[in-house]
């Protein structure tokens, strides 16, 4: 299997790969991106950090499917043994789309192109976020149960980088530290001014009607030409390079309101905390949603711990109620 050099080399890569992971762990970072425009940063790459690996998803200079990052999510981000298996190629040589990774994969030392990520989307409220690996539950793939699925869990993912931020990838990278990246995201050439400028990353066959189509000609599409016509390294050797897509269907779920189920409400935790105003808020917040304001929560035991100017500026009326009520905490919540 190993027995040519472009094998050993690839097999080489692999290894370090999987170091890295065993010793540090991977991440999933789920967002809209693009190729950093001249405004965003100056240069086109970055040098990746010791310790840290950036696996790109989607080639260079083109967008992707949210259904399909998703599909690799499914099929190979769930377990230790799974992940090690995508970090072997085994997706790539079983032909599944952003399967091949070697020709996208960034060691320490190594120039990335510099990528804009918007962690956020109107639509799918559970996409936007960097995931904690590996994964612990199903997820929607197809854009019906997308529209449905709930945020995720705090638990299940870093909450040191917001949904809603606009961050370059480098920076992530710099605030959670050594480990393996993966990148689920669009990486189409920044400040585009219309649709038809983007390039797809569509397998040959298509996938809802689509055809891979190259990027046309703008200013940033030049400016990283040495990362879009051409691969970073070879692929791995047996790789396939006529790759598919499973239907969407085959992953629809029943019931996709239900995932990413709170181990704890927002009422839950002020009654607790009414109870204890002294309550870890810490060990709490990870069984919240990840769209709970957890900064009001903190300001709700601040005012707690000491409700004497809060309560000097009630009326009588809330006065009375704020006397006689036994939920202090969601008293302060509702009129914070």
């Amino acid at each position: 299997m190993y027995g040519t050099r472009g094998a050993r080399t690839s097999k080489n890569l692999e290894d370090k790969i999987i170091n890295t992971y065993s010793r540090f762990g991977a991440k999933l970072i789920e967002a809209h991106g693009s190729l950093a425009t001249t405004n965003e940063n100056a240069n086109i790459s970055w040098t990746v950090p010791k310790n840290t690996v950036v696996i790109l998803l989607s080639k260079p200079g083109r967008c992707m499917y949210i259904g399909a990052g998703r599909i690799v999510a499914e099929q190979y981000f769930k377990t230790n043994n799974k992940i090690k298996n995508f970090f072997r190629g085994t997706a790539g040589t079983e032909g599944l789309h952003h399967g091949e990774i070697l020709s996208r994969t960034f060691f320490e030392d190594e120039k990335c192109p510099s990528v804009s990520l918007l962690f956020d989307d109107p639509k799918f409220h559970s996409f936007g976020y960097v995931w904690k690996l590996p994964l612990t539950r199903q997820r929607s793939v197809t854009g019906t149960n997308l529209e449905l699925e709930p945020p995720p869990l705090r638990s299940e993912i870093y909450t040191n980088i917001p949904h809603g931020s606009s961050l370059l990838l480098k920076t992530v990278v710099s605030r959670l530290g050594e480990g393996v990246y993966i990148v689920n995201a669009c990486l189409p050439p920044g400040n585009y001014k219309s649709l038809e400028f983007i390039g797809t990353n569509a397998p040959i066959a298509g996938w809802e009607g689509e055809r891979a189509r190259a990027p046309t000609g703008t200013r940033n599409r030049f400016r990283y030409t040495k990362y879009i016509n051409k691969s970073h390294r070879p692929p791995k050797p047996g790789s396939r390079t006529k790759t598919q897509i499973p239907p969407e269907n085959k992953y629809a779920l029943r019931s996709p309101k239900i995932l990413s189920r709170p181990l704890m409400t927002v009422k839950e935790l002020l009654i607790k905390l009414s109870r204890n105003p002294n309550l870890n808020l810490n060990k709490n917040f990870s069984k919240l949603r990840a769209n709970v304001n957890t900064t009001k929560i903190r300001n709700v035991q601040r005012v707690l711990k000491n409700s004497t100017n809060f309560v000097s500026k009630l009326g009588i009326t809330n006065k009375l109620r704020w006397t006689l009520s036994r939920h202090k905490a969601g008293f302060i919540y509702n009129r914070l």
